[in-house]
């Protein structure tokens, strides 16, 4: 979890446990001469926490950068079992392989992870770093 979100989760469930103890203590507050009820703490309540706690579970849900796996998209390596099987030729690009092959296709276990699955699927594969694509075509028998 990045530092700001880690914070701003911590400040949220701050504030709703500030609104928990109103509430359970009966607390009152008041801004200049106008007195908040007590039911508005219920409400901040509520919010804080579901904002505080969403917050962390979505931190804690995305896809690890450290992985290498991206962001979004990208296949993983049944997908790309499936679509070779239903298609004699296949060329795509590094990122739709990123999630299935990462870090990139400059490396070197993931070009072997390439050539293996293009194996197992009877394909022979042309990796292009410098453009990177990948192509898998039918094995010449």
């Amino acid at each position: 979890m990045k530092p700001f979100t880690m914070v701003t989760a911590l400040l949220l469930l701050a504030a709703a446990i500030v609104h928990a103890l109103r509430l359970g203590l009966g607390w009152s507050v008041s801004v200049g001469a106008i007195d908040i009820p007590v039911w508005a703490s219920a409400v901040g309540l509520v919010v804080a926490a579901g904002l505080g706690l969403g917050l962390m579970r979505e931190a804690r849900t995305r896809p690890a950068s450290a992985a290498g796996a991206p962001a979004a998209g990208g296949l993983s390596l049944n997908q790309l079992g499936a679509l070779l099987d239903v298609n004699e030729t296949v060329r795509m690009s590094s990122d739709v392989l990123a999630r299935a092959f990462p870090p990139s296709l400059k490396d070197e276990q993931a070009r072997n992870r390439l050539e293996a699955v293009a194996k197992e699927h009877n394909r022979q594969v042309s990796i292009d770093p410098r453009t990177g694509t990948v192509r898998f075509e039918p094995r010449l028998s």
